[in-house]
């Protein structure tokens, strides 16, 4: 299991420059054979802008059924 900090890139992420290089650090993480564990813990905040960006974008990069299984959002509540 890999840890993605965020808090090593900032607290605040409110643009789409910073979620696309911040997908762009995830990208290679995701393609790995390692479950990326995705950690907001201390950040303050994460506009929509940089959600989509950096989050919901990875979704063009691959289908969300391979998306699912190779991270892990802590915070998270199941779906369902």
């Amino acid at each position: 299991m890999v840890e993605f900090k965020f808090i090593e890139y900032g607290t605040d992420f409110g643009t789409r420059d910073m979620g696309q290089k911040l997908r762009q650090k995830l990208l290679p993480l995701i393609n790995g054979d390692e479950i990326v564990v995705l950690d907001f813990s201390g950040v303050n905040v994460v506009s929509n802008s940089f959600a989509d960006e950096c989050i919901a974008k990875l979704l063009l990069e691959m289908p969300l059924s391979e998306l699912k299984p190779s991270h892990h959002l802590p915070w998270a509540q199941p779906f369902g």
